[in-house]
């Protein structure tokens, strides 16, 4: 009984250090010299990935590693970048604060390690720059993207790939005539894109859908929905078209839309890109039937 007391006292103060020291999802450090399983070249590094409440617990029986992700410091930021606004489904780039040589940081989506947690007691987040709480919000959005992508059947894809998917997407390419956000593209304007398939099945021939765009405001759900309808006027006759028919495309504010609008719909995160990163870590979940 003692020794399992002491254990757990020993537990919550390595977890009280691993707080102390500032460690969080997006902390930058270099595993060099602690971690050995990780092989980086010159001028890499690691961001945490794993969200903060795991990476100081105290329970290190159930929550014993983390995950973090190679990261290339870079000299130059482009906020419009598609890197930089989550266009690019496999890099990211997050502005940093306190280093006058580096400006942001290039997350690569494919190059992530699991290791000890216990090793963050032994390392120290970089203090020469970080990102704030906003680049934070942004990479858990991102890694959240990656994590939740729904599997769209493959015979639906190769269907919607040649000619459905670069209508609409020309439709939210457009810009804007109206209002503050006049010459941006419509999809600044665009939260989230909500998708239903019928059948649920790897093969049919004819899959359904119907689609939900939530609007940052009444105007623009008027104009979107509006423009989708005469682009996509052909795959809403009976018949369909390349397999498809679409029998539904709304366009709505959040705030004339109720969770059970949602019912049966999926948020497609393919084109979650459209919407900021950190709206993504706060998006509606998948509701069932």
């Amino acid at each position: 009984m003692n020794r399992e007391l002491k254990q757990d006292d020993s537990n919550i103060a390595y977890a009280e250090k691993i707080l102390d020291k500032g460690w969080r999802q997006g902390s930058i450090f270099d595993p060099r010299g602690i971690v050995d399983n990780i092989q980086l070249i010159d001028g890499e590094l690691l961001v945490l990935c794993t969200q903060s409440c795991t990476v100081v617990s105290s329970r290190f029986a159930t929550d014993p590693i983390v995950e973090a992700m190679v990261i290339k410091p870079l000299s130059k930021y482009n906020p419009r970048a598609f890197e930089a606004t989550g266009k690019n489904q496999r890099k990211l780039h997050i502005e940093v604060i306190g280093s006058s040589q580096f400006k942001c940081i290039e997350c690569d989506i494919n190059q992530r390690f699991f290791f000890d947690r216990r090793h963050l007691l032994n390392i120290d987040p970089l203090e020469e720059f970080a990102i704030d709480v906003e680049g934070s919000t942004k990479l858990a959005g991102w890694l959240g993207r990656s994590y939740t992508r729904i599997a769209l059947p493959n015979l639906l894809v190769e269907r919607v790939k040649p000619e459905l998917l670069i209508l609409i997407l020309k439709c939210l390419d457009e810009k804007q005539t109206h209002g503050q956000n006049k010459g941006s593209p419509i999809h600044e304007s665009v939260s989230f894109i909500y998708l239903d398939w019928q059948p649920r099945a790897d093969i049919a021939d004819l899959f359904e859908l119907k689609f939900i765009f939530l609007c940052s405001d009444a105007q623009m759900e008027e104009i979107l929905e509006k423009r989708l309808l005469e682009n996509l006027e052909s795959y809403q006759v009976g018949e369909g078209k390349h397999g498809i028919r679409i029998s539904s495309v709304m366009c709505r504010t959040p705030n004339t839309t109720f969770l059970t609008d949602l019912n049966g719909y999926e948020r497609y995160s393919e084109w979650d890109f459209l919407s900021e990163l950190g709206e993504i870590a706060y998006a509606p979940p998948k509701f069932v039937r």
